[in-house]
Order: C-alpha cells, then structure tokens, then sequence
C-alpha cells in the first residue's frame, strides 16, 4: 500500500490506533510528527517508557514487561 493509500483509508475512520516501527534514523519519528499535524493525533514515543537503570530491580525484571513504565500509560 502507498502512503497516499493509507492516509486515504486512514482519514475515512473516526478513530484508529497507528503504531510505527523501524530502525534508527529510518524517519519514524518525521512520519509521527507529519501524521500528528495532518490529523491533530497524539503521538507517544516509545523511548518516554523506557525503563531507567535504577528501576530495574531484580523483582521488576522478573514482571513481564520488564523495559517499559507500565504505569505511565
């Protein structure tokens, strides 16, 4: 699909959750900010989750999600 595509589709829904992956450098962030004036989104970025260091007790590593501040969403 084309992006013109998608933007198409995407701009017929009344609400739709979106998430962007790819690797550093690969312009996730550009298509986030473009995506986030053409449509008023929020756009929340992954590394705002991250989990600091001195948050990474052996119990909190033994949870599940274990990178990311759960509690933050």
């Amino acid at each position: 699909m084309r992006m013109d595509e998608l933007m198409d589709d995407l701009s017929k829904q009344s609400s739709f959750l979106l998430a962007i992956d790819g690797m550093s450098g690969s312009g996730k962030t550009t298509l986030a900010q473009s995506l986030q004036e053409k449509w008023h989104a929020h756009v929340f970025h992954m590394d705002d989750f991250f989990l600091p260091l001195e948050m990474r007790t052996p119990q909190r590593l033994q949870q599940p999600v274990v990178m990311c501040i759960m509690n933050a969403f």
